[in-house]
C-alpha cells in the first residue's frame, strides 16, 4: 500500500505534504467564498439589509451626516450578528457582540473573540444604497482574505504542534522512534482529520481544534508504536 510505504520510508517529515494540502484547502476555500460573494448583489437577504441603510455623507474620512443617528440592523441568517450605524458620538453600544459597528470615524468588525478597527477611508461624497452594496461586497472580500490566511496558518501550526508533541512524548520514556516517521505520520493523520472535520461541518457538525489535535496525537502515538522498526534517530 502506497500510504504505508510513504509512512515507513517516504522522504522528509511531511512538511511538503502539509504545505501542498494547505494550499489546496485554501484554494477550495477561496472558491467557496468567490461563489458566495459573486451572488451578493442579487441576494434578497443582502438587499433587505441595504434598504435599511441611511444615505451617509463623508468628508475627510469622517461621517458628517446624518448626525446623532443610531440604527441597529440584524443580519439575517446569523445568530445575533448586527450592523450598527452610530453617529451619536456616544460610547459603543454594550449590547453589540458580533458584526459591524460603524461610527463617525471608524468601523469595528467583531467575530467571536476577534475584533479589529478599520478607519473610514473613502472619498468625500455620499454613500447611496448602490455604494453601500459595493462596500459590503468589499468588506466580504476582506473577511474572506482574513479567514483564508488564518486557515493556512492554523493548518501549518496544527501540524507542528502535533509533530513536536509526539516527539516530546516519545523522548520522555526514551523510546526509539524515528523523527521522520513521526513527522510523516503527523502530516497524514492531521490532513485526514481536517478533511473529516470539513465534511462534518457541511452537515452542521464539527470539532474544536484542540479536540482534533488530541485525537490526532492519540492516533500518531499508536501508529508510531506499530510502525517503528528500531532506533533510527537519536533523541
Amino acid at each position: 500500500m502506497r500510504l504505508m510505504s510513504y509512512l515507513k520510508a517516504g522522504p522528509g517529515r511531511g512538511i511538503r505534504v502539509v504545505l501542498v494540502f494547505a494550499l489546496i484547502f485554501c484554494l477550495f476555500l477561496g472558491g467557496a467564498f468567490y461563489q458566495g460573494i459573486r451572488t451578493l448583489k442579487a441576494n434578497e437577504t443582502v438587499l433587505s439589509v441595504i434598504r435599511q441603510l441611511p444615505e451617509v455623507t463623508i468628508q475627510e474620512n469622517r461621517i458628517t451626516a446624518p448626525e446623532n443617528f443610531y440604527r441597529q440592523i440584524k443580519l439575517p441568517g446569523t445568530t445575533g450578528a448586527a450592523l450598527i450605524i452610530d453617529t451619536t458620538g456616544a460610547t459603543e453600544d454594550p449590547s453589540f457582540r458580533e458584526g459591524f459597528y460603524v461610527t463617525k470615524e471608524r468601523i469595528l468588525f467583531q467575530s467571536g473573540t476577534f475584533s479589529r478597527y478599520y478607519p473610514i477611508s473613502y472619498p468625500d461624497g455620499k454613500l447611496t444604497q448602490e455604494v453601500w452594496q459595493q462596500l459590503m461586497v468589499r468588506s466580504f472580500w476582506m473577511m474572506a482574505a482574513f479567514f483564508i490566511g488564518i486557515a493556512f496558518i492554523l493548518i501549518l501550526l496544527g501540524y507542528f504542534l502535533l509533530y513536536l508533541s509526539s516527539i516530546l512524548l516519545f523522548w520522555i520514556p526514551k523510546m526509539a522512534v524515528s523523527k521522520e516517521l513521526l513527522g510523516r505520520l503527523s502530516a497524514v493523520v492531521w490532513i485526514m482529520l481536517l478533511i473529516l472535520d470539513s465534511v462534518l461541518l457541511t452537515f452542521g457538525f464539527g470539532l474544536p481544534l484542540i479536540t482534533i489535535l488530541l485525537i490526532a496525537l492519540s492516533i500518531v502515538l499508536v501508529g508510531a508504536l506499530k510502525l517503528r522498526t528500531g532506533r533510527t534517530t537519536d533523541f
